[in-house]
C-alpha cells in the first residue's frame, strides 16, 4: 500500500525496513522490561544478532525455494543487476525464525550466556517482532491474500506489488494479530511456576498451526510447493512433529 515511507532524492526509507526497525525496538523494550537476568547490552546484542541472522536465513530459504527463478534472473540480467534484484526482494519467515535461534546461540556463545535461558526470555519479543514485520508486509504489498469479498478485505491501489483493484484476504493483518495473541500467551505462560516447556519451543508450536492455516488464504505465488502443500505448510508439519518427538523422548528419559 505504502512501500516507501520517505523519499528525499536518492535517499528512501522502505516501509518494510521501518517496521523491522520498530519491531527491533519493541522487542528490546519488552525484553528489558521483563528480564532482570540479562543486561541491556546482552539484550541489545542478542536481538541484533538474531535480526542479522534472521535476515540471512530468511533470504537463503527464499533462494532455495525460488532457485529456478533466481537462476533465470542471473541468466537474463547482468551480475550486478541480478544480485540487486535477488537481495532486494524475497524473504521466508520460517527461515527467519530458524535464523533467530542461530542468532541467539551466537550471542549466548560470545557473551557467555545461558542459551536456553536466553531463548526462554526472548520468545515473546521474537513473536512481537513478527507482528511488526507482517505490518511491514502489508505496507509493502507482499504476502498478500487470495481474492476475498468478506469482512476486512483489502484492495490495493494501482502500482502495488499485490494485485490492484481486487478485494483480497488480509493475510498480513491476520498473521500480525495471530503473532500478537501468541505474544500474550507467552507472557502469561512465563508467569507459571512449573514450566516444563521452553517458551521458544512454545512459540514454534503455536506459530506452526497459525501459519499452516493462513497459507490456504495466501495469494502470492512465490512460496514454493511440495505436493499440494506450500513449503511453509510442509515446514509447519515437520516442525510440530520434530518438537513432539523431542518432548516424547524427553518424557521417556524422565
Amino acid at each position: 500500500m505504502h512501500p516507501i515511507i520517505l523519499s528525499i532524492g536518492r535517499f528512501t526509507i522502505a516501509s518494510y525496513s521501518l517496521m523491522i526497525a520498530l519491531g527491533f525496538l519493541a522487542a528490546l523494550l519488552l525484553t528489558r522490561r521483563r528480564s532482570v537476568r540479562f543486561s541491556l547490552y546482552d539484550c541489545f546484542f542478542s536481538i541484533l544478532m538474531a535480526l542479522v541472522s534472521a535476515g540471512i536465513c530468511g533470504k537463503l530459504l527464499y533462494i532455495i525455494i525460488e532457485h529456478r527463478a533466481v537462476a533465470e534472473c542471473f541468466m537474463e540480467y547482468p551480475l550486478e543487476q541480478a544480485l540487486e534484484m535477488v537481495l532486494s526482494g524475497g524473504f521466508v519467515l520460517y527461515g527467519g525464525l530458524f535464523g533467530i535461534v542461530i542468532g541467539f546461540w551466537f550471542a549466548s556463545h560470545e557473551n557467555h550466556l545461558d542459551f536456553r535461558a536466553l531463548l526462554d526470555a526472548m520468545a515473546p519479543s521474537a513473536s512481537l517482532a513478527i507482528a511488526f514485520g507482517r505490518i511491514g508486509c502489508l505496507l509493502g504489498g507482499c504476502c498478500y491474500g487470495r481474492p476475498y469479498d468478506g469482512p476486512l478485505a483489502i484492495t490495493y491501489p494501482e502500482g502495488s506489488y499485490a494485485p490492484s483493484g481486487i478485494p483480497l484476504f488480509p493475510s498480513p493483518i491476520a498473521e500480525s494479530l495471530g503473532a500478537l495473541i501468541i505474544t500474550a500467551i507467552l507472557l502469561i505462560y512465563e508467569r507459571k511456576k512449573d514450566r516444563r516447556l521452553n517458551s521458544m519451543l512454545l512459540l514454534f508450536l503455536l506459530y506452526a498451526p497459525l501459519r499452516f492455516i493462513l497459507e490456504f488464504f495466501r495469494g502470492d505465488s512465490a512460496r514454493g510447493m511440495i505436493g499440494r502443500l506450500s513449503t511453509s505448510q510442509a515446514i509447519s508439519i515437520a516442525m510440530v512433529a520434530a518438537i513432539a518427538a523431542y518432548l516424547g523422548k524427553r518424557k521417556t528419559r524422565s
